[in-house]
């Protein structure tokens, strides 16, 4: 007669393959948390970074230009700031108009009515801007034949050695569901703001100007806080 052998896994062989499961299953789990734990760092750090970068930016572009009066500081959650669009010498004025050759115009782009403010230097001597209303822009020439933008205003001018036009814009430090940004828009409100740099801490990001120039102070919300200053010419 044959002796039948039973082949198979006793009890303690199967408890102790559940247990090496069990602590393989933990290692791996400690170590997928660890590393999504690593990589949400990593992009909280980034985005922190951009922020930063992104204030920087503006600090740079809107306010590297600016001139006494440029800038204002109603509160500390808010700056106005007229941000230069460009700036020519006019080759014609006759009443209300105004011509601009096209050679002498520097700036990031076109004036535009409705949008932007014309200020006008009509004496070398004892500067003084005047702030006509900007009606319509235009494509001419100059007497010379050369492209000239042609601007109409609300009112004649007298003689005009300059003509620069700003952009009135704030930042606001604003929140927006649990987080707090900052975030630009015309300074009279007309449309929403729009978010430019954060989620930032509101207890340590605020505006302040002093003689010297406009002090914008930023706090992560990972805690990390930074400075950054525009100076201003004196007046």
């Amino acid at each position: 007669m044959r002796t039948l052998k039973c082949c198979g896994f006793s009890l303690v062989e199967l408890l102790l393959v559940i247990v090496v499961a069990g602590i393989l299953a933990a290692l791996v789990t400690t170590v997928v948390v660890a590393s999504a734990r690593s990589a949400q760092r990593q992009t909280l750090a980034l985005e922190e970074q951009r922020s930063l970068a992104a204030v920087a930016a503006w600090s740079r572009a809107d306010l590297r230009d600016g001139e006494p009066g440029d800038i204002a500081v109603p509160a500390p959650d808010r700056l106005v700031a007229h941000h230069p669009v460009g700036a020519g010498a006019p080759c014609k004025v006759s009443g209300a108009e105004l011509w601009v050759g096209r050679s002498s115009w520097r700036g990031t782009r076109d004036p535009e009515p409705g949008r932007d403010e014309l200020w006008l230097l009509t004496s070398a001597i004892t500067p003084a801007w005047d702030e006509p209303p900007f009606i319509a822009i235009g494509a001419s020439t100059c007497p010379d034949g050369s492209a000239a933008l042609h601007l109409t205003l609300g009112v004649a001018v007298a003689p005009v050695m300059l003509v620069r036009a700003v952009e009135p814009v704030q930042l606001r430090l604003y929140r927006s569901g649990s987080r707090w940004w900052f975030g630009m828009a015309p300074a009279d409100g007309s449309t929403p703001v729009q978010p430019i740099a954060g989620p930032f801490d509101p207890a340590g990001s605020r505006f302040a100007m002093d003689s010297g120039g406009v002090h914008i102070f930023v706090q992560a919300a990972t805690g990390r806080a930074a400075e950054f200053f525009a100076p201003l010419p004196p007046p």
